[in-house]
């Protein structure tokens, strides 16, 4: 009966409640209507087919400032899940012997500050393991700082949200804040994805070698959110769609590499040499993408329209291109095409390379190839040559690189994040441990810091210069004829201009006495006498008609220590063969 005399008192008050709300009492609901619904609705709807890949830049409004602290005791695990490694094993093994997977041991892994791990903080209180620690990077066992792979064990939490970490060292980077720069940069460009990343005071005890042992300071790290499925979760994308990390991938076809896993010659190790496999193990899309990529018959645009995302596309080339990045042609990024697309999409991984050219001047001037700036730095990749020689596709890459230039790589953005990084690292830079192998003295470092958006500055006008260049070549190996003559031939450095070749050939890379010249030549061959036994030097430059040049991609290293560009070493034998010397720093 109670239950009955309650619901008759609440439905004699429910007129009276309803009143009120439409009244606004509570619930402005006539206005909250008005303001979501007009007369002049349209009700158009959004393509069903339609899939949005962005990032998620929630993500990084929660990554806090400063520097954080990471404990990590290491120990033992056991051989069945392969932990039962010491850290020595870890470090001192070379990766090419620790076999097909590198060498673990299991860590207890807790988050800090200078004097403890605090409370609320990733692993406080844990006493026994809870993630498994290995090298990360192909480089790592031969570099005096390594960089780590941490990952959580299940059951064991995420550390906001990421199952697996990387500390990377940025062994190779003077300033060891680019990685996290590019990163923080490319946070605010709608059309890139990027990643969470945080410098961190890494501190290791290595119990493997005595349970008395103390922490030991391994100095500053940058701590990465990798690439994996994790990452495509916490941004609401597909996690079950293709993901592939660029190990050497030209974007050539590779069809005796790259082939369906179920196909009778599919080897995994030769395959993964290219492309490594994140996601899913289908690679039909895959391979219709670069079947596309190398048809001749199909325009570029049909390839960009069908298998790429122009904006994502167009602002990965123009970021790396800005910021000097000149290793992203074949490596240090990922490709990812959710479920139901047969989009990919570029996501950047290791910006280490970005903003060396100050830092390569410091180390040794010397002579510079115009085929390393601007957007020949990506010409010996498929897709990219393609794109670069399309009038189209420059369109839209410059409007890309004005648009980064001009709004998001300016130079109060791009000084303040550097202040504000070197600030925090610099410190670490010139303390134990990382000062022993710091590579510029505390002056050098902060000269380095303050021209960083000078190098933007330049790469932009690099950029736009090089679009008047001729287009970089090889130089063949060189043939010998039927007849005893001999055949040097090379690429068409020919863009939308006509070009003309400079030619000479000597015994003597200083070219002082030349055996062999030729100007003006409109030929992509020479064909010369027999010549004797010996070791021969040929130079070949592209020139335009408006005195624009560019030279070939080959070069040598010199006994003095230099290197010449643009010229080929080539021997002739006994036996009238010949055979060219090729050390190619534009490949």
């Amino acid at each position: 009966m109670r239950t009955k005399t309650h619901f008759a008192r609440y439905r004699c008050m429910l007129p009276v409640l309803l009143c009120l709300l439409l009244a606004g009492c509570g619930f402005q609901g006539e206005n909250v209507l008005n303001s979501i619904l007009t007369p002049e609705e349209t009700y158009e709807k959004t393509d069903a087919a339609a899939i949005l890949v962005s990032d998620a830049n929630d993500l990084y409004a929660e990554t806090e400032d400063g520097i954080a602290v990471v404990y990590l005791a290491v120990g033992l695990g056991n051989e069945a899940d392969g932990t039962d490694h010491t850290w020595t094993e870890i470090n001192s093994i070379p990766l090419e012997e620790q076999g097909t997977i590198p060498y673990q041991c299991e860590a207890v892994f807790q988050m800090g500050d200078e004097n403890a791990p605090t409370e609320g903080a990733f692993g406080y209180r844990a006493l026994t393991a809870n993630a498994v620690v290995r090298l990360q990077g192909a480089n790592a066992s031969k570099r005096q700082q390594k960089s780590y792979r941490i990952s959580i064990k299940d059951g064991k939490g995420s550390l906001d949200g990421m199952k697996t970490v990387v500390l990377s060292k940025s062994f190779a980077d003077p300033l060891r804040i680019t990685n996290k720069l590019c990163y923080e940069l490319m946070e605010d460009i709608p059309s890139l994805l990027s990643t969470r990343t945080r410098l961190v005071h890494l501190y290791v005890k290595d119990t493997t070698s005595g349970a008395d042992t103390l922490y030991q300071d391994y100095g500053l790290y940058t701590m990465v959110e990798p690439i994996n499925k994790s990452y495509l979760k916490s941004r609401h994308l597909d996690d079950d769609g293709a993901l592939y990390k660029a190990n050497a991938f030209d974007f050539a076809r590779h069809e005796d590499v790259i082939t369906l896993s179920t196909s009778s010659q599919f080897q995994k190790d030769a395959f993964e040499a290219l492309l490594e496999s994140k996601g899913s193990d289908d690679h039909a899309k895959l391979l219709a993408m670069l079947k596309a990529v190398n048809d001749p018959n199909l325009s570029i645009q049909e390839v960009l329209d069908t298998y790429f995302d122009r904006d994502n596309l167009y602002h990965w080339l123009a970021f790396n291109i800005l910021t000097g990045n000149k290793g992203t042609s074949t490596e240090n990024y990922y490709l990812y095409s959710p479920t139901g697309s047969e989009k990919f999409y570029f996501i950047s991984w290791d910006n280490d390379g970005a903003f060396r050219a100050d830092y390569e001047e410091l180390r040794g001037p010397g002579q510079s190839a115009a085929w390393d700036t601007g957007i020949f730095s990506f010409y010996d990749n498929v897709l990219f040559a393609r794109i670069l020689e399309d009038d189209a596709c420059i369109s839209g890459l410059s409007t890309a690189v004005d648009t980064l230039y001009e709004t998001y790589l300016t130079e109060p953005v791009v000084s303040s994040a550097v202040s504000r990084l070197t600030g925090l690292a610099e410190e670490y830079v010139f303390s134990l441990p990382d000062k022993t192998f710091a590579r510029v003295t505390p002056a050098q470092y902060d000269a380095l810091a303050a021209g960083i958006h000078e190098q933007i500055v330049r790469n932009y006008y690099a950029y736009y210069e090089s679009l008047e260049l001729p287009a970089p070549f090889h130089i063949r190996e060189p043939e010998t004829q039927a007849d005893g003559t001999l055949r040097l031939s090379w690429e068409d450095a020919a863009r939308d201009k006509a070009v003309t070749y400079s030619i000479i050939l000597d015994d003597s890379w200083d070219f002082e006495t030349p055996l062999f010249s030729d100007s003006g030549c409109k030929s992509t061959e020479w064909i010369i006498d027999r010549l004797p036994v010996g070791q021969y030097f040929l130079s070949v430059t592209a020139q335009t008609d408006d005195g624009k040049s560019q030279i070939a991609y080959e070069t040598y290293p010199t006994e003095v220590k230099t290197t010449v560009y643009g010229t080929l070493c080539f021997y002739v034998m006994p036996d009238g063969s010949v055979h060219a010397s090729y050390f190619n720093e534009g490949e």
